[in-house]
């Protein structure tokens, strides 16, 4: 029995010690997807979160690849939390998107959790149905002083083009309890803006849908002020 000690406990230092290095390979990095499906002129949001763990940024890079036979690239934004901190180059091309942030300053470097990219896109009309995905990279994430913090890193997105919406899936009418939309209603439009007063907190809207068709509204309460908030009013039939 004590022959067998010496390799049990080395065993198990072995696993114990190699547990840190594994944990390493975890980037601090993760995306998520305002929606999973989508049909021509719907929207859809890629944000990047950053979760703190690797304490100030220097620089970092993303990359999205996206089936561009499928979807446009609308914008890419810089998170909220770090404005003024960092400068952002994006280029969008064709089926990628490209963000490469460096600090502004040497005291400019940002370590809070939260939002860093934000990608919209747009499902482009009569795109083809099917299933497909979003692969965003991280890479290139050093420190202030210059030093590699995490390995590159690749995710998929799952989002899948739906087909047109069936006639009788249709909303007739459209009105905020606060304000106007930017855009005159139409039904054949997908994507409105507005804008509230900062001491509005609440927003609903009264929506008219075709006959035998349902809708409802994923949200009514508003972010801060100055922020953006994303409404979603799903028609069904």
């Amino acid at each position: 029995m004590r022959r067998w000690l010496p390799g049990l406990f080395l065993a198990l230092l072995l696993l114990l010690f190699s547990l840190p290095a594994a944990a390493q390979e975890e980037c601090a990095f993760r995306g998520t997807l305002s929606a999973k499906e989508g049909r021509g002129g719907s929207t859809v949001d890629l944000t990047v979160y950053y979760d703190g763990s690797l304490g100030p940024l220097g620089s970092f890079v993303f990359w999205v690849d996206f089936d561009s036979q499928r979807l446009a690239c609308q914008k890419v934004s810089l998170g909220e939390g770090l404005r003024g901190h960092y400068t952002l180059d994006d280029t969008v091309g064709d089926g990628q998107a490209a963000a490469v942030y460096t600090q502004k300053t040497a005291d400019t470097a940002y370590g809070d959790a939260g939002e860093v990219l934000k990608c919209r896109f747009q499902v482009r009309e009569g795109a083809p149905e099917g299933d497909g995905d979003f692969r965003l990279r991280t890479a290139q994430v050093y420190s202030p002083q210059g030093e590699p913090l995490c390995p590159d890193r690749e995710e998929a997105l799952p989002f899948a083009v739906l087909g047109p919406v069936s006639s009788t899936a249709a909303l007739l009418d459209l009105a905020p309890s606060q304000g106007a939309l930017d855009q005159p209603f139409s039904p054949e439009q997908f994507f409105y803006t507005m804008t509230v007063p900062y001491e509005v907190k609440t927003l609903t809207f009264t929506a008219t849908p075709a006959e035998g068709a349902s809708c409802r509204v994923n949200r009514k309460n508003l972010g801060a002020g100055g922020s953006e908030t994303e409404f979603q009013i799903t028609v069904t039939a």
